[in-house]
């Protein structure tokens, strides 16, 4: 019997610390999106949606290095950005809730809620002009999370897409934008 109650004290314990991490995790993920809403995309554009889908782009270091210009972050840091990219967990979603936390009026979120991919297609059809729908990918980390790079998409219409790279770092505990990188348009 007693083999049998440390085997649920174990396994408790694991389920209680997986959890743990996991909701830290998802609260440094809402830090960093929080950050590049309001240092970036709120101070440059008004009027925007928000897409669900947090898509896991791969980072690769001699791109990072060529775009950024950031020749001195160290390589522990850049190996690692790259293994967790790898590693990421795919088919998640920002939450609505995280959305309404934002407390932004509707000059700036146009609505409260995510847009999935029927949203947005159903949006073009009906409005049958050009809109500011942002993608914002899953932030990769290194391993001490000190350094997280993410992506933002800007869908304007269909077949309209531009975007860039954010290279973060946390800062007495803040997360500060260090380097908008890797512009792209099609």
């Amino acid at each position: 019997m007693k083999i049998k109650n440390k085997i649920y004290v174990i396994f408790f314990l694991t389920l209680f610390f997986s959890c743990k991490s996991l909701s830290q995790i998802e609260k440094i993920e809402e830090q960093i999106f929080k950050t590049i809403i309001f240092d970036r995309l709120v101070k440059e554009h008004s009027g925007f949606f928000i897409e669900c889908d947090k898509h896991v782009i791969p980072f690769e270091e001699n791109d990072f290095l060529e775009q950024s210009g950031l020749i001195d972050i160290p390589k522990n840091v850049l190996f690692e950005l790259k293994k967790n990219s790898k590693n990421a967990i795919k088919n998640e979603n920002w939450s609505n809730s995280l959305l309404e936390e934002l407390n932004l009026g509707s000059g700036f979120l146009k609505l409260r809620k995510c847009l999935n991919n029927e949203d947005i297609v159903s949006l073009f059809e009906k409005k049958k002009k050009r809109q500011t729908i942002f993608g914002i990918s899953k932030p990769i980390f290194d391993d001490k999370k000190q350094h997280c790079v993410i992506y933002v998409s800007i869908l304007a219409f269909p077949g309209s897409v531009s975007g860039s790279s954010f290279f973060l770092k946390k800062v007495y505990g803040k997360w500060v934008i260090v380097q908008e990188y890797d512009f792209w348009m099609s």
